[in-house]
């Protein structure tokens, strides 16, 4: 069964089955406690976390049996320094 068209990331809350209800808004919470500079956007039928005009900095996702909070790939490249610094091989 397809995702449901959503026209808001509010509408996107409220047409979550109550399973995922409450994992998604916790994330939402962190997310909106984690950078208050961001705000939420609406792409891809999900809630995108962005800054300035073309940040998008991560995005929430739902699925049958789980749910996500998902970085795009330019976030995890400002890592790249951090995470060799700390002996692990980055690509």
């Amino acid at each position: 069964m397809p995702m449901p068209k959503r026209s808001s990331v509010d509408d996107f809350f409220v047409q979550l089955k109550a399973v995922q209800r409450p994992h998604l808004e916790a994330l939402r919470r962190l997310s909106l406690a984690a950078d208050p500079d961001a705000r939420e956007e609406l792409k891809w039928d999900l809630p995108v976390y962005v800054r300035d005009e073309k940040t998008s900095l991560w995005m929430l996702q739902n699925f049958k049996n789980h749910c996500s909070l998902r970085f795009p790939p330019p976030f995890f490249a400002t890592q790249k320094a951090a995470v060799e610094a700390a002996g692990y091989v980055a690509w």
